[in-house]
Parts: C-alpha cells; structure tokens; sequence
C-alpha cells in the first residue's frame, strides 16, 4: 500500500521577542546619547549622528557633506593618515566617517578596554581633522576614479539616472557622492567651512551599543566630547566667522510634480543585459502609513516570493530577481521596481512589470493569504534585524539619526501587526500612479529599442551616464 503522509501540523504562537532597552542622557555640551547595554562580549559598537546630509550640498557643488566626511579619515593635527590607520590597528579598534542623503556620522567599534583610547581618536578626527591639501586632491582622485569605474556597473547607472529623472537636481535626484563636475568646483576651503558649519554638537548625537555601564559611558563621553563646542573647529582653523552666519546646513524645499508616462534611455552598445528601473516620486515618509506602504509593497516586489520576482525569474527566466520598493524621506518618496534582464527580453521584461504594476491596483488586488504570508514574515524576522552589536546599532543609530518618534523600535510588531488587509491595499492605490511610471533603459538601442518604442508607452528621451539629456548629433542613438 502507498505511504500516507500525516497532514502538515499547525504552526504555532509566533515566538515573542523584546527590543532591548535604551537609556538616555545629556552631555553637558547638550548632545544627547542613547546606550543600549546588550551583548555577553567586551565589545564596543557606538556611532555619532550628524543631522545634516547630501541633502544640503550646496547647487553645483554636489558631494560636498560626503567628500567633507571622508576626510575625517586622512589625518589630524598630530596624527597623518598612515599614523592613524596604525594606531587604530593596535588597538585593534576602526573608526571611520561618511555621509548618506540626510546624515553624516563617525562609527567606531573597539574591545572595552580601549573605548577611551578610540574615543580619544575619534575626537581628534572630529576637532582637529587636518584637511591638509595633499590629501584633499589624494582623495578627490579617488573619489573622481570610483566615479568613472561606476559607469560600468549598469545597475548603478541606472539608479543614480532614475532618481535624477524623478527630482531633477533636488534632494534624491543629486547623488550622494556627486559627479564629475560637480567634485571638480570643490575646494579646500568648501570642505573645512562645510565641517565647521555641520560638524558641531547641537547637531549631533550619540548612539553606543554594548555592556558598558551608563556611569562609563557617560565618563568617557564627557572626557572625549564634552567640552566640544560649536565654535571649536572654526577657532582650532582660525575661520573667518562670517562664514558660518547661516549655521548648518540645510536642505532647500522641494518641489517635484507628477509627469506622464515616458521612457529614458542610456544607451550601452553591446550590454549582454539590461538594468530596467521602473517607478514615479512618492509621499514622504509618514509614520502613520509607513507600515501599510511596507506591507503592501512587499506582495508585489518586496521579498523573493512577491509577485514581481515569481513572474519575470521563476515563471519567465527574464532576470536572477525582480524586486519594487516604496521609500519615504522626510523631504519625498519614491515608488521603484528594477531588474537586470537579458537583453532579448528587455520589451518582455517592461511589459511583465506593467502587467503587474496594473494589476496589483486594479483586476488584482493583495490576496488574504498573500497577506497573512507578508504580515507574519515581517514581524517573525524582526529579530534578524538585532543580530549582533552591529545590528543592534544600526537599529538605534538609525532611528536616532531620522529622528523617529519615542517607541518607534519596540513598537513595530505592533504596527505591522495592526495593518489590515483593506489598509495595505488602500495604501497602494494610493502611492501607485502607473499612468505616470518613468521607464529607465540602461542597455542596447540598437539591438531592442525597437521592440521597447513598439510597446507604445509615450516619449523616448536619450540621457547620458548622469541622467543630463544628450543632445541630438552629438554621438547618441
């Protein structure tokens, strides 16, 4: 006789999980920290937030904030680039700067015993960072290679375009690390007024993850960064005053109205793929409609199983993975769902996406069970999110850098928890416009751009590697 199998069991109570405490306190600067006291190792993870990002770079002067922070990296007063990457090295601690589109910050990460000696380090970085010339153009060559190899990461091309496409040279559309031209305005004295200006304490804050005690913490924070003030920099550079009257740095309002269907091509002669970004401008975030938003991209190309991947890889074969996202910033949105493709199938790829797109807000809405299924993996791997110091940090770090409002970590299984079906799909109907989709092509116009122009989805607009419009006769399809 054939085997029976038994019936599947029923999965029981999801496990419960606690986001570990925080504790907060003031330095007497006015800067505020936030300790987690987590972990069974005597490791430190800690990182201070800066409140002002890419967002704010001066018009024409794009990379600005990122460009300032990596310089953080290449020497003090006392201590050369070579002489501090070795100092940290025996201590076997790492602390180094960056910058994102609305933050800078430092990160450093040691063994207990040698936080005061890394935090020692760090505040030197932070007020006596030397901007010594020669490192400055060391750096912008860097800076100016890593541009110039990007272009053959089609992927990434293909992003920067998009979102250039969407906000013009506002906000999402300047890229963090800037351009060509943009890098070639930047002077030495834009980087150390920038620092003076967005480097100071009532800017500032700190976030540190491990078993430390708040008493040490706040010893050792007040030794390092205490006495930090926010005319320190400009003193220790003997800045002209009048060059920081308008404060920090802050980003200009935006202003980004909803177009008509288009397509944008980059053309790459002979790509074997296709990077395909699809999507609009959304809403900024909101605290009250994130989670709907989340939950109801997720079905449609937020996870390996949404309905994006399973058609274009696992039904199609067009692509490794599909996937679509809904991010909101505190100054805009954006709605984008991308894939590299093969090239043969890019007009297939783009019809697949729409059909999808149109569908999930119209003749086929989020199903119960696709529901259930996204609702449950959301809060069932919210403990992934804290594995390790690391993850713990970029939990806290995060939150304190966006400023998310007071029990906004602890309370997230309870908000993904209380969407409901309606909710989700309310949201979607909402965020996606697909009469307004902004198609961007990064692949072959000779070889597919035919086929895509067949597809009838209004305008064909050629861009160069930076999203600029390539001017008719000047080498371009």
């Amino acid at each position: 006789m054939p085997e029976v199998w038994p019936e599947m069991p029923e999965p029981g109570p999801p496990p419960s999980f606690q986001v570990p405490d925080a504790i907060s306190f003031t330095l007497s600067n006015g800067m505020p920290v936030t300790l987690v006291q987590t972990g069974k190792i005597p490791l430190i993870q800690a990182q201070m937030n800066v409140r002002t990002g890419s967002a704010a770079d001066p018009v024409g002067k794009e990379g600005l904030a990122s460009f300032s922070a990596d310089m953080l990296n290449e020497g003090t007063d006392s201590r050369s680039a070579l002489e501090l990457s070795a100092e940290l090295l025996t201590l076997a601690s790492s602390v180094y700067a960056g910058a994102d589109l609305e933050t800078a910050y430092l990160r450093l990460s040691c063994l207990e015993d040698k936080l005061d000696e890394t935090l020692s380090i760090a505040a030197d970085m932070v007020m006596r960072a030397s901007f010594d010339s020669a490192d400055v153009e060391r750096v912008r060559t860097e800076r100016r290679n890593a541009l110039i190899a990007a272009k053959d990461n089609l992927r990434r091309v293909g992003a920067r375009v998009f979102r250039r496409v969407l906000y013009g040279d506002q906000y999402l559309g300047r890229p963090t690390r800037g351009r060509q031209d943009s890098l070639e305005r930047i002077t030495p004295d834009d980087l150390v007024h920038w620092h003076a200006r967005a480097w100071v304490p009532e800017n500032a804050s700190w976030v540190i993850v491990g078993r430390i005690s708040p008493e040490d913490a706040r010893e050792l924070l007040e030794r390092h960064f205490g006495g930090w003030t926010a005319d320190h920099y400009q003193q220790h550079m003997a800045l002209d005053p009048e060059a920081h009257s308008g404060g920090v740095p802050s980003a200009a309002a935006v202003e980004v109205g909803v177009g008509e269907r288009t397509v944008y091509w980059v053309d790459r002669p002979g790509a074997e793929q296709s990077y395909l970004a699809i999507g609009h401008v959304a809403p900024a975030w909101d605290a009250e409609l994130q989670a709907a938003r989340v939950l109801g991209n997720m079905v449609l190309g937020g996870q390996f199983s949404s309905r994006l991947n399973l058609n274009l890889r696992e039904d199609k074969g067009y692509t490794y993975g599909a996937r679509s996202s809904v991010r909101g910033y505190p100054g805009g949105g954006l709605f984008m769902a991308s894939a590299s493709v093969k090239t043969t199938t890019t007009a297939a790829s783009i019809t697949e996406f729409l059909k999808e797109i149109d569908g999930i807000v119209g003749d086929s809405p989020i199903t119960g069970e696709e529901f259930v299924a996204v609702q449950g993996r959301l809060i069932q791997g919210q403990p992934a999110r804290y594995e390790g110091l690391s993850g713990v940090l970029g939990q806290f770090a995060s939150a304190d850098a966006l400023q998310r409002p007071e029990g906004w970590l602890s309370g997230y299984a309870d908000r993904i928890g209380g969407v409901v079906l309606a909710g989700a799909q309310e949201q979607l109907q909402s965020v996606l416009k697909p009469e307004s989709l902004a198609v961007v092509v990064v692949g072959d116009y000779e070889a597919v751009g035919a086929e895509v122009e067949a597809l009838g989805l209004g305008r064909l607009v050629f861009l160069d590697d930076d999203g600029a419009p390539v001017p008719l006769g000047s080498g371009g399809p």
